[in-house]
């Protein structure tokens, strides 16, 4: 793409992480069930990978 305006951009890792940001996304169960993770996402790769969490909040809330 010729365009300065253009950055490419590759995520690597754990893209979930992005979406733990903005808990706004999520509906309001889940948004309730992620508690402390939605304010400090910071913490969540300590205790278990974004994707690992969002996982078990979904089979919790969906069953």
């Amino acid at each position: 793409m010729n365009d300065s305006r253009f950055v490419q951009h590759f995520a690597v890792h754990e893209i979930e992480a992005w979406l733990l940001a903005d808990p706004s996304i999520f509906t309001s169960e889940v948004r309730d069930a992620l508690g402390r993770w939605a304010r400090n996402p910071e913490s969540i790769d300590f205790d278990r990978p974004p994707s690992k969490l969002l996982e078990q909040i979904y089979a919790d809330n969906l069953q």
